[in-house]
């Protein structure tokens, strides 16, 4: 069974253990992993959204979305989700709004992960 989720925590940090078996190193790979592909996914979400590609910002939204499900990001998730959903029917402003978010998510489920893979990394290193 796996555990609740923390509240407000940017990655769901018990979850990614047990997805590692406890292997930093791997935790390294994968968080570096979903950084990298992020960025680029960003970017994608940046370009859809200045040409207002709707279909372009939902296959994008949904890109980020599986990411971010992999290691457990569940607010980034959320988002994702919901600009793949809800997209296509928002106004201007509130795509703007929540591509906003999906950033600042995206960053503190970013720095989170280096933080914590980082120290995790030193404790068995």
């Amino acid at each position: 069974m796996a555990p609740a989720p923390a509240e407000n925590v940017p990655v769901e940090l018990a979850r990614l253990h047990e997805l590692t078996a406890g292997d930093w190193e791997f935790a390294y790979e994968l968080a570096t992993t979903f950084i990298a592909s992020g960025e680029q996914v960003l970017k994608e979400i940046h370009a859809a959204l200045t040409s207002l590609d709707r279909p372009a910002l939902a296959r994008a939204a949904h890109k980020l979305k599986g990411a971010s499900a992999n290691i457990y990001a569940e607010p980034l998730r959320l988002l994702s989700s919901e600009l793949e959903t809800n997209g296509p029917g928002l106004d201007q402003p509130r795509l703007r709004d929540l591509v906003l978010s999906i950033d600042l998510e995206f960053q503190r489920a970013a720095q989170f992960l280096h933080a914590q893979v980082d120290e995790g990394i030193q404790k068995t290193g």
